[in-house]
């Protein structure tokens, strides 16, 4: 299989957005889709709909946050067992 070249994140595109798409936070972490969704998952970050859009969003804050977890992993919160 050939190897595919990372991602490099662009956030300064988005300086200044309250909320991102899922296509354009993928751009701001440098992830790909299916790694957002992992990690939307792990660390609880809800997403959020607008009337009369079909899109899905998050808010600035909890893209921040996910950026300096997949920095620095040690940082997130641990899971609490039977969750």
């Amino acid at each position: 299989m050939p190897k595919v070249p990372p991602i490099s994140p662009h956030p300064e595109k988005y300086e200044g957005m309250r909320f991102l798409t899922y296509e354009q936070t993928t751009d701001y972490l440098g992830i790909k889709m299916a790694a957002l969704y992992k990690k939307m998952k792990l660390y609880k970050i809800p997403s959020h709909k607008f009337e009369g859009d079909r899109r899905h969003y998050i808010g600035i804050g909890d893209v921040k946050r996910m950026a300096l977890y997949i920095k620095e992993p040690w940082r997130a919160e641990s899971k609490e067992k039977g969750e």
